[in-house]
């Protein structure tokens, strides 16, 4: 990991980052899949947090239920229960940092503003709803089964995604709005935010 988001995490100091809206992709004990996502709340000593299991279905989204979480206790609130996913980090490659040659300015600033949020991570977020989407939403793989042995999870999800935008046109409107609700993201991932608010909240590997 690098060094630099290992020491914001470990010191808590990531936790000074949070702002909502945002959604935390969590997996509990069991290795079930929920969302969590934060919004403000009317009473502003509070945030709105809304539990999405996505094990279960409920009029097309996820089963849900709403809270409010004081903000003060966002962090220890036993409502936010399970592990976040795998933060996935961006290295900057040796060649766009070489000693003979530092990175040009754009270069920097792309890195910069992706530092905390990358787009790899971003990629992976979707990667993991999408799985949660097909598993509930088709009771048959979409693919020859012997694709998924073959290929990585994007790719996979990519081929899938063609599919459903050409033969389930329902289903794709669908994904979107599932986008639109459970892949909310700021300028920091929820899972590196609150990776380090409990012992319960620790770094999965994949």
């Amino acid at each position: 990991m690098n060094l630099g988001i290992e020491y914001l995490v470990r010191t808590g100091t990531i936790k000074n980052f949070l702002k909502v809206p945002c959604s935390l992709c969590l997996e509990t004990s069991q290795r079930s899949k929920v969302v969590a996502t934060l919004d403000n709340h009317p009473n502003h000593n509070f945030y709105r947090v809304t539990q999405w299991d996505l094990e279960n279905l409920e009029n097309d989204l996820p089963a849900h239920e709403e809270h409010k979480v004081l903000k003060s206790e966002i962090f220890t609130s036993d409502i936010l229960e399970g592990t976040p996913i795998y933060y996935k980090e961006r290295p900057i490659e040796t060649h766009c940092n070489h000693y003979a040659h530092p990175m040009d300015r754009d270069t920097y600033n792309y890195f910069l503003s992706n530092y905390l949020n990358s787009e790899h991570h971003k990629s992976s977020r979707m990667v993991w709803l999408w799985r949660a989407f097909v598993k509930l939403c088709f009771s048959i793989p979409l693919l020859d089964i012997r694709y998924y042995e073959r290929r990585y999870s994007k790719r996979i999800m990519e081929c899938e995604q063609i599919i459903v935008m050409k033969y389930h046109r329902p289903e794709w409107k669908l994904w979107h709005s599932w986008e639109r609700k459970l892949l909310k993201s700021g300028p920091v991932a929820a899972e590196l935010i609150f990776s380090s608010s409990s012992s319960s909240f620790s770094w999965l590997s994949d």
